[in-house]
């Protein structure tokens, strides 16, 4: 991992984003608690108007604690013995960026559905990113907490956005 060359207009979105005004154990959403009941709720219709588009049922886990989101959303697998979502979409507490997301890495959607996903997102005020982008790109930004990171690795844009504390 390092510096790649990641897409200018990407890198200007998440440094518009990248504001260091909390730690994650505070319920706040852009700097501003007020803002995270209303997120929630742009969160909770987008959700189900993507369940609805691609025939899915998804659950919103919206209160997500000691992390730089605030929610994710998934499928629950159809397989009882394992409980890996098939699609999972992170929610940040910064910018209203949204990410693709599943434990195994790979990518849970088709290009046709990731683009109604991405075109549903847009209408209730979310941006997607790619999650595998930032995965491989070394945080570079202006939150000191990250410089100090404390997990084995370098952090990512990733770990500034959609990871735990």
């Amino acid at each position: 991992m390092g510096k790649t060359d990641m897409d200018p207009q990407l890198r200007n979105l998440l440094l518009a984003a990248d504001r260091p005004f909390h730690h994650p154990t505070e319920e706040v959403y852009d700097g501003d608690p007020g803002t995270l009941d209303e997120a929630r709720l742009r969160g909770r219709n987008a959700v189900d108007e993507i369940g609805t588009a691609l025939g899915k049922r998804l659950v919103l886990a919206d209160e997500i604690q000691d992390a730089f989101f605030w929610g994710i959303a998934f499928e629950p697998s159809a397989d009882e013995e394992d409980c890996s979502p098939d699609l999972g979409l992170k929610f940040s507490r910064c910018g209203d960026l949204v990410a693709t997301w599943t434990p195994t890495g790979k990518s849970p959607l088709p290009k046709d559905q990731l683009e109604q996903v991405q075109g549903i997102l847009q209408k209730f005020g979310f941006q997607w990113v790619d999650g595998d982008v930032l995965r491989n790109e070394r945080y570079d930004g202006v939150y000191d907490y990250f410089k100090s990171w404390h997990w084995n690795a370098p952090a990512t844009w990733w770990d500034r956005f959609f990871e735990y504390d």
